[in-house]
């Protein structure tokens, strides 16, 4: 199944462990040597945003991104240089 990025923004991402919506997708992260997409800029909070890498994801629909657990998510810093 294809699904275009932009039917990706504003998808809610769920995790498994908790049944709960986790963050909202903001925007994506792309290898820029090979258009690769490396994961998500997911908004959790109101003012708070976190990366959830495209590996940590489980199953994309149009509904939803699911992720195993909200620890998936992670601060900018730990994963942008």
């Amino acid at each position: 199944m294809f699904i275009l990025a932009s039917q990706l923004l504003n998808l809610p991402i769920a995790s498994l462990d908790d049944q709960s919506k986790v963050g909202v997708v903001r925007g994506f992260f792309v290898e820029p040597e090979n258009g690769r997409l490396l994961g998500f800029d997911v908004q959790t909070g109101l003012l708070q945003r976190r990366v959830l890498a495209w590996t940590d994801v489980l199953e994309t629909t149009k509904e939803a991104l699911i992720t195993q657990s909200a620890e998936n998510l992670v601060p900018e810093e730990e994963v942008l240089r």
